[in-house]
């Protein structure tokens, strides 16, 4: 899930739609970055149909945005899932489909606004 984690990371930053987001896999913590800067996590989120040929797991992207930035915390996802829309592919990915629209914001208890995205990433060797 790693390789499938870093390629996700890899679209994202090459399209430069997390650019000023602080990048975690798996998980984050506000301790670990002061509470001062958004926050980009991917992690796993099950997967979708597969066989011998073509695997589907999902990625869940995450967009922890500051209490002051809420609409630009939306713009930027927004941004994500247009791109996702797109016939998107990168190294590894055969394709990536979105399942959802965006959801959120999510308004944690210290005011940071979260939006989520799932992502299916069709791969051959996941």
């Amino acid at each position: 899930m790693h390789t499938l984690l870093t390629r996700v990371k890899t679209f994202l930053n090459d399209a430069n739609l997390i650019d000023g987001y602080a990048l975690r896999l798996y998980r984050w913590t506000d301790s670990d970055l002061n509470k001062k800067v958004p926050v980009c996590v991917l992690r796993a989120d099950g997967i979708g149909p597969s066989n011998s040929l073509i695997q589907s797991p999902d990625v869940l992207i995450q967009l922890i945005g500051l209490p002051t930035t809420i609409k630009d915390t939306d713009t930027a996802m927004e941004a994500i899932l247009a791109a996702f829309r797109g016939n998107t592919t990168t190294g590894g990915v055969v394709k990536f489909t979105p399942l959802s629209s965006v959801r959120g914001p999510f308004i944690l208890d210290n005011g940071r606004p979260v939006y989520e995205l799932s992502v299916r990433c069709m791969t051959e060797d996941q």
